[in-house]
């Protein structure tokens, strides 16, 4: 018995030889040939017995095709009556059956069974009838094993995916660096062309994150099994992975997420580290210069015996005072300008769109200072960013309103509108904060009911 085969699994191929063995045996039959079709009705297998062509030239006849259009056992007999069929009997057959078996309307198999001396009985063609479930199972068993190792196929490289993804999440600090690894390591572990652009614009397939779109295209894919695509060099429909576009959109928000904690944290740091340098030192030379005052005076007083002593005393802590004057002049220069409150708060609200927060300013009436700008600036973004801290991590959405007005004549008023939150003072960190405020004759307050409302009162000259 001949036999061709792309059946891979050979314990399959030998279950349907001995199968067609069997068939032929129990029905009497002096040749025969048996076809098997994957999905797509190409032939999988084919095998003949006492049939006189080659293997590889064996072929659907047009008998044959004729019974797969009825999908029902042909007998010769049915044969013999149709003009146009009678004339393709192989001579030497007394009789023949065909047989296409079909599980849920597909096409599995087609059996071709000869005799030369006598006629199928009806014993002889049951029994082939009840070999119909052994093949239907066998047949399925190919599509069923071939399925489950693809899923398994598909399983681990989703498995890889997930895992390449993850692994560039944590070595990349920005989205644009994530994006670029992605693509990058795509292509080289998994042969995938995959395009993604940043735009303003909605695509067919997008990742939204924040007001930007991230389009994405694959174009084509080289290597078969690879994320469960079975041909080769086709476009890849983008749907079929929608749960990984949204892991990779998740991933993509917390990067960005990262990107402000980080922007917070730089620009907290830099305003902070200004405002400590000088709210400490202005302490510590506080508290020198009174001691210092005290030790003059104390000098001052004591017996004219000690002129000697004092005469090398004195000039140690001139050198201590004149050594913080130093100091103070150059690096806690007060620097004072006038200011319009207005550009001012504009100017501080452009340095903090970096953090992505949506911020509206809205002036009732400008109001003039004089103060040191420098320091007033890093107050209000310390500040700020305190604030935004908190905002960042209950993921606010909604507007944040500044506004600027004149309570009175002599007081005027910067007010930071936060709708529908609660933040009280014990959740910020602003005790340097007040207390460069008081520096400056101003005072914080806080007012939270269903909103919370931060005001900084100015006191106008």
């Amino acid at each position: 018995m001949e036999f061709y085969s792309e059946i891979p699994f050979k314990t399959i191929e030998e279950n349907l030889l001995t199968l067609f063995d069997d068939i032929l045996l129990k029905t009497n039959s002096y040749s025969g040939s048996m076809f098997v079709f994957n999905h797509n009705k190409k032939v999988i297998f084919k095998s003949l017995k006492n049939i006189n062509i080659h293997i590889e030239s064996l072929d659907i006849g047009i008998i044959d095709k004729w019974a797969l259009k009825n999908k029902n056992l042909i007998h010769l007999s049915d044969i013999k009556k149709i003009s146009g069929l009678k004339d393709h009997l192989k001579r030497g057959i007394k009789d023949a059956i065909i047989f296409p078996i079909y599980l849920n309307g597909e096409l599995l198999s087609i059996i071709n069974l000869n005799k030369k001396d006598s006629f199928y009985e009806t014993k002889e063609i049951e029994i082939l009838k009840n070999h119909k479930k052994l093949l239907m199972s066998t047949i399925s068993n190919i599509f069923y094993i071939k399925k489950i190792a693809s899923q398994k196929t598909f399983f681990e490289n989703q498995t890889k995916l997930i895992s390449l993804i993850l692994n560039i999440f944590e070595k990349t600090k920005t989205q644009e660096r994530f994006i670029e690894h992605l693509i990058e390591n795509l292509r080289k572990e998994f042969h995938i062309d995959i395009y993604i652009k940043r735009t303003k614009e909605k695509g067919k397939y997008s990742i939204k994150v924040n007001d930007e779109y991230y389009n994405i295209e694959i174009k084509y894919t080289d290597e078969l099994n690879v994320l469960d695509f079975f041909e080769e060099k086709r476009q890849v429909d983008i749907t079929e992975y929608i749960n990984i576009l949204m892991f990779v959109e998740k991933l993509l928000r917390l990067k960005k997420l990262e990107e402000i904690d980080k922007k917070i944290e730089k620009i907290l740091k830099e305003s902070r580290e200004d405002l400590m340098l000088r709210f400490t030192s202005w302490k510590v030379f506080q508290e020198i210069n009174s001691a210092l005052s005290s030790i003059y005076l104390s000098l001052y007083t004591i017996d004219d015996n000690c002129k000697n002593e004092l005469s090398e005393i004195i000039p140690s802590l001139d050198r201590i005072k004149n050594s913080i004057t130093a100091y103070k002049k150059e690096f806690i220069k007060t620097e004072i300008s006038k200011i319009s409150l207005s550009k001012f708060m504009k100017e501080i609200i452009d340095k903090l769109r970096i953090l992505n927060f949506k911020m509206e300013k809205n002036v009732k009436e400008d109001i003039e200072l004089y103060i040191d700008k420098k320091i007033f600036e890093n107050t209000l973004i310390s500040f700020i960013v305190e604030i935004f801290k908190i905002l960042h991590f209950q993921k606010y959405t909604e507007e944040i309103i500044i506004k600027i007005y004149k309570k009175d004549e002599r007081c005027g008023v910067i007010e930071i509108f936060l709708k529908n939150i609660i933040i009280q003072e014990k959740d910020i960190d602003i005790n340097i904060i007040k207390q460069t405020l008081d520096n400056f004759h101003m005072k914080l307050k806080i007012e939270n009911t269903k909103n919370t409302i931060f005001k900084i009162f100015i006191p106008i000259k």
